[in-house]
């Protein structure tokens, strides 16, 4: 293919295999996309696999707390991995922000638009190799600017860290997504305890407050006494109830 030019170097560049070729100027990788040749990056690591798994563990200690879960998490062991995104720099706020839609699927709805600060630009890596695993973009460039849903201009391919860590909560299994340069936790399947229990308690003791009204209205002493035997007996049904329901 002809009139292929490296964006870093503009000296001339021929076509490579699988959409890859590589500049004999500057020895940049650069992918062909629809608008021509774009670069490959990858964004460098701030965020190891042993502050990561650390991370990962606040994160579902936290958000398990917030949600009634009784009982630890067990961390299991996690995997690296690099998921291939098309990075665009835009301007947000006075600032500049690297947005990154997928190149290729994800199943996971968080890691479907990444926003990353501007201080991630400096952590980003023209590569010169695309190492021994090629990731090849399976979702075009036009499609990811459709996805940001903005003015945006030259796309880059850019692969991002991500650490990925299973987790039980009373036997039951969840994962949470690690992203490896800012050390947020972009996904996530925390557990909540089930509202079954609690609407389950409250339809009983509001059914036999209303029959103890009905029955004792008027009654002055009786009636109170009738409710604290009621509500004590309630409280602690409710307590022992939600102990024994799994999350969800």
């Amino acid at each position: 293919m002809l009139g292929l030019t490296c964006s870093q170097c503009g000296k001339p560049v021929a076509a490579g295999d699988k959409g890859y070729s590589r500049c004999g100027s500057c020895g940049t990788v650069l992918f062909l996309a629809e608008d021509g040749l774009v670069p490959y990056a990858r964004l460098r690591p701030q965020v190891y696999l042993p502050e990561a798994a650390s991370l990962a563990r606040r994160f579902v200690s936290d958000a398990g707390r917030e949600g009634g879960v009784d009982g630890v998490a067990e961390l299991g062991d996690g995997r690296a991995y690099d998921h291939l995104y098309w990075g665009f720099a835009i301007a947000d706020g006075g600032m500049v922000r690297l947005y990154l839609t997928p190149a290729t699927p994800t199943p996971l709805p968080e890691l479907r638009q990444v926003v990353l600060p501007s201080g991630v630009l400096s952590a980003m890596v023209v590569l010169a190799d695309v190492g021994e695993e090629i990731l090849t973009p399976s979702i075009s460039l036009d499609r990811a600017r459709n996805e940001i849903g903005a003015e945006v201009g030259e796309g880059q391919l850019v692969r991002l860290p991500l650490y990925e860590f299973p987790y039980t909560v009373n036997g039951r299994a969840y994962r949470v997504v690690v992203e490896g340069v800012t050390g947020q936790c972009l996904a996530s399947r925390v557990p909540r305890r089930s509202a079954a229990a609690w609407i389950l308690v409250l339809a009983a003791t509001t059914a036999i407050f209303g029959l103890e009204g009905y029955v004792l209205w008027g009654s002055g002493p009786w009636l109170l006494a009738a409710y604290v035997a009621t509500a004590v007996p309630a409280g602690i049904l409710t307590y022992y109830k939600m102990r024994a329901t799994p999350p969800d």
